[in-house]
């Protein structure tokens, strides 16, 4: 036999701290007072068997006491040995083995067994020496203790006034529900705040709520498991019910004692017919906006149908929703729905026919759709951007269609050319990114967007939206096409950007180690006179061309050397006249340059100019002391470069001496 592990729940465990073997209860009646007890451990359990109880009586108003023998078990089954009950006899040789038996796990479900069915059944409580009736005392204040005989195992001593009579509790409330679903009654009741009054409970069915019989032969009784430590309610199922019907039910508690309790409400259940066939869809038929879903019931029983329901899911594992309902009136039926569409709806529809009870008989999902010849609608707020990379960003707002299952882009360079599509295959999201090459001479680009629904109709085309490509290209910049020079300086012409986006132009000069603006201008000038070169230095200019997005150009250097065979003369600022000294002093502006030698010429009254002095130095002043009176000197000056070159011969200067 399998181990059952059980944690009993009767009447002693409300003592299970007591430092006793075995626990005692009383319950005090008009005439009679009955004593129960329980050994806490199979050991115990079995010597009582063996040696049987003495009950100590203590008359507690005059301190005697007398002592009672309960016989022990071999004793006591001769009572019972002749008795024509199988289940008596059966019980005795049970307990027999129980006695007897070397197998620990036998011996922990006999002791569990016959500890639990000794509540309700008080013959097994007499067999197995456990129940005794006292008649009543004459003293008032009287004391109880059990010991097993021979052995000093005792109980706990219970004290009581016989004056005051024991009442049984009141039962908690039955419940009772049917199950339609599994075809049965399910009654439970809050027990385990019954355990100090009851040990099990017997349950009466009625089909008139008059005549009651009784539905357990087994009492029912509270345990749990230590899995369900928590439990605190007795359940019971009842299977023998007919659909249709009204059932009733109450319960009937045993105490510790053996004796019924109060008995608990009645109960009325009333069991739901189940139908036992199913729907079928047959058709579904469109007709513009109108569709009719037609079918029919199988079953054994139309009339128990009231009425049929109509469900639509988006996907047959979808959640079903109901969206029409009739009244039965026979096996078929016929719902009209209107569809939002005319063409192009998809969905699934169930029906399920439902009892006059509330049970339903569902079809299995049928799948419906019209074929599509809608196009979907138009995207809207079409938008997009183009950065500096030429990656274009575009989104836009999806229509309202349902079926929808991508997008084509198309694209175009200008409104008067033909939209090309650029999708290589169906755009899922309403976003579209896009590359385009941005070293062209146009700027601007065009884009359209259109829906495609799940039948492959083509929506139409948005209106196409213009964005401009970021300005990659430079500016066509200006060309340099002549120079010339002169003493004044250096000559430049050339011909302008012919760039729309010019903002502008930028005249360059470098040299070996510098570089010049020379002018900053956007087209209003084709030439100037460069006035700051110095005679006998290579230069190269450009010209520079910046366009709105801040792109530049240069144009091919133009070399020139300002060169033009001379120098300029040198500027003779003064002559001072000192009679002192007799002399004649020359001033001019300091020469720039290497100086290889500075010429002195002077011409007296109306001769011609002759070389007065050579210096070997770069100088700007001189002193003439070769003077004659009363007359008048004319000098001019002339500068010779180490390179050979020489100046033009200065301006004539005159003073009178």
């Amino acid at each position: 036999m399998s181990r059952l592990v059980l944690i009993l729940v009767v009447f002693f465990q409300i003592c299970a701290n007591a430092q006793t073997d075995i626990h005692l209860t009383t319950f005090v009646k008009k005439d009679t007072i009955q004593l129960r007890w329980l050994p806490y451990d199979v050991d115990v359990f079995i010597e009582g068997l063996n040696n049987g109880f003495s009950i100590s009586k203590t008359d507690l108003s005059n301190q005697t006491t007398e002592f009672i023998d309960i016989s022990p078990f071999n004793e006591t089954k001769k009572k019972f040995e002749n008795s024509t009950d199988q289940f008596i006899l059966d019980m005795i040789e049970y307990i027999e083995d129980f006695k007897i038996s070397k197998d620990d796990q036998f011996k922990s479900f006999a002791f569990s067994l016959l500890s639990l069915s000794s509540g309700p059944n008080r013959i097994i409580s007499e067999l197995c020496g456990l129940y005794f009736e006292d008649l009543r005392s004459m003293s008032d204040n009287v004391q109880y203790q059990i010991e097993v005989s021979k052995t000093g195992h005792k109980s706990n001593a219970v004290s009581l006034q016989t004056s005051l009579l024991s009442k049984n509790a009141n039962m908690t409330e039955l419940i009772g529900e049917s199950r339609i679903d599994l075809k049965e009654v399910y009654l439970k009741w809050e027990a385990k705040q019954l355990n100090m009054d009851y040990s099990a409970y017997y349950i009466y069915k009625s089909i008139d709520n008059k005549k009651f019989d009784l539905l357990n032969d087994v009492p029912v009784y509270y345990f749990t498991s230590e899995f369900e430590k928590e439990k605190t309610i007795v359940d019971f199922v009842d299977t023998n019910v007919t659909e249709g019907k009204t059932y009733y039910y109450k319960v009937l508690p045993i105490n510790h004692f053996s004796d019924q309790g109060i008995e608990s409400n009645t109960v009325e259940v009333y069991i739901q017919k189940r139908l036992s066939g199913y729907c079928v869809i047959d058709t579904v038929e469109n007709i513009e906006f109108e569709r009719k879903i037609l079918g029919y019931y199988v079953g054994e029983d139309v009339s128990d149908v009231a009425e049929y329901i109509l469900y639509k899911g988006e996907k047959v594992d979808s959640v079903f929703i109901p969206i029409d309902e009739l009244r039965s009136n026979g096996t078929d039926f016929e719902f009209n729905l209107v569809s939002e569409l005319r063409t192009g709806d998809r969905q699934f529809f169930k029906v399920a026919a439902v009892s006059v009870d509330g049970d339903t008989a569902y079809s299995f999902p049928y799948y419906h759709f019209s074929l599509d010849q809608e196009p979907p609608g138009v995207p809207v707020n079409l938008n997009g951007k183009v950065d500096s990379l030429g990656l274009v960003k575009l989104n836009w707002d999806e229509p309202k269609d349902n079926d929808l299952i991508g997008y084509k882009v198309y694209r175009s360079n200008s409104l008067d050319e033909e939209f090309v599509e650029i999708t290589t295959r169906l755009s899922k999201q309403p976003v579209f990114s896009d590359t385009l090459n941005l070293n062209t001479l146009t700027t601007e680009i065009y884009y359209k967007v259109g829906a495609i629904d799940a039948n492959y109709n083509c929506g139409e085309l948005t209106e196409p939206i213009l964005l401009l490509k970021p300005d990659t290209i430079p500016p066509v910049p200006g060309v340099l096409t002549k120079y010339s020079v002169s003493e004044e300086g250096v000559l430049l012409k050339w011909h302008n950007s012919p760039s729309v986006d010019l903002v502008s132009q930028v005249l360059f000069r470098t040299s070996t180690n510098q570089l010049d603006t020379i002018m900053i201008f956007e087209t209003e000038y084709d030439s100037m006179i460069d006035i700051t070169g110095e005679l006998g230095s290579s230069y190269e200019y450009y010209l520079m061309a910046k366009d709105k997005s801040g792109n530049i150009n240069f144009s091919k250097g133009m070399k020139v050397v300002y060169e033009i065979g001379y120098r300029p003369a040198p500027i003779l600022e003064d002559l001072i006249v000192n009679r002192e000294d007799k002399s004649i002093s020359l001033k001019w502006e300091q020469v720039e340059g290497d100086v290889f030698s500075i010429q002195i010429y002077r011409a007296k009254g109306e001769s011609k100019f002759k070389l007065l002095k050579t210096k070997w130095e770069n100088i700007n002043t001189f002193e003439d002391k070769s003077l004659m009176i009363n007359n008048e000197y004319h000098y001019k000056i002339k500068v010779t470069y180490k390179s050979g070159l020489s100046s033009k011969m200065s301006e004539k200067k005159s003073v009178m001496y």
